[in-house]
């Protein structure tokens, strides 16, 4: 087990960079490694320790020594989160994939396209005011995954709320916008590469 030093801890908990920067530097690694037991890719290990170290450092204030069980078990907790966020995104894609598939199945037997009924325009702007009706929240995460192209995590970051709640917004608003306009205009609005 890592020692660490209560002043350090004491440190941390008055907000002195150095002290943090230590806690930093003496578990960085060992963390990574109990990351890597769960989740198999570096680059996500990396992001979930920082979220950790972010997370000690932004609440900071508390903490008490021994901190190596608390660590151990913040990267854990986060790793599991991960892996629910990814199973999360892995069925909201195969829905929507199904959906694409039935769609496309039965437009291969219509005669007119969507966008014979609709112009590329017309679908922009019927779009923008189904956004604008969406509660103020759910508007807000849709305009910056639909329009800025933010990731889901980005978006939660920047918020302040939980990736999963990121993506239920996503869901709610595509889930209005193709009630209002139809999963054949939406696909091929965007599937057709007609977004701005």
């Amino acid at each position: 087990m890592i020692y660490v030093d209560n002043q350090v801890i004491d440190g941390i908990n008055r907000g002195d960079e150095q002290c943090f920067r230590q806690l930093f530097d003496l578990y960085w690694s060992y963390l990574c490694s109990v990351a890597t037991m769960y989740v198999p890719d570096p680059d996500y290990v990396e992001e979930i320790v920082n979220d950790v170290f972010l997370n000690i450092w932004t609440h900071r204030g508390h903490y008490r020594s021994p901190i190596h069980g608390y660590l151990v078990n913040s990267v854990r907790n986060a790793c599991v989160t991960h892996l629910r966020s990814k199973m999360l995104k892995e069925r909201l894609k195969e829905g929507y994939q199904r959906e694409l598939f039935l769609f496309a199945s039965q437009r291969c037997l219509a005669e007119e396209t969507p966008l014979e009924v609709l112009s590329a325009k017309e679908i922009e702007m019927r779009i923008r005011q189904i956004v604008n009706t969406l509660p103020e929240r759910c508007k807000q995460v849709f305009e910056r995954y639909f329009y800025v192209g933010e990731s889901a995590d980005v978006i939660a970051a920047q918020m302040n709320i939980s990736q999963s709640t990121v993506r239920v917004h996503i869901k709610m608003a595509f889930d209005r916008i193709k009630s209002e306009i139809g999963m054949a205009v939406l696909f091929t609005y965007i599937f057709g590469g007609l977004m701005s």
